[in-house]
């Protein structure tokens, strides 16, 4: 029993560890995209 826990413990530790690095991985185009097309917005409208 224990040993199913720690197993169980390592086992979603290193998935989330895994999450958390895809995530990250992901959010970082994301966040480029996400400026570029802010500021293609700020140069393509006149301020009001």
């Amino acid at each position: 029993m224990v040993l199913n826990i720690h197993t169980l413990r390592i086992y979603l530790n290193g998935a989330y560890t895994a999450r958390a690095f895809m995530y990250s991985l992901k959010r970082i185009p994301y966040i480029l995209i996400i400026k570029v097309i802010f500021r293609n917005k700020i140069l393509s409208e006149p301020f009001f």
